[in-house]
């Protein structure tokens, strides 16, 4: 975890593996990150393995999975489910602001 300077802005960076004690893939274990703003126009990094695709979803194709979330009775960050048409793939759609709630 850190922080980066883009554009004269500090934003900061967390890394999923150190936050959760996972050993890296790579020699570089941060050779990749994202950059999120969310509904608050705040910007977070995040440091990834590797980025397969970079994907516009519209919001009509975005499957909500509330009703799985709370029959797991847990408070999951998962705002919905999108299928790729691309290869009929389920991409988890994570709410960022969610999951740094989450205790």
């Amino acid at each position: 975890m850190g922080i980066i300077s883009i554009r004269g802005i500090i934003v900061p960076v967390i890394s999923f593996r150190k936050l959760f004690k996972l050993s890296f893939l790579t020699n570089n274990p941060e050779k990749f990150m994202i950059i999120i703003k969310n509904n608050k126009n705040n910007l977070i990094g995040i440091a990834v393995d590797f980025v397969k695709r970079v994907s516009t979803i519209d919001e009509t194709e975005i499957e909500s999975c509330e009703t799985i979330i709370n029959n797991l009775g847990k408070n999951l960050p998962i705002s919905g489910i999108h299928k790729s048409k691309k290869d009929d793939k389920l991409i988890s759609l994570i709410d960022i602001n969610k999951f740094f709630s989450l205790e």
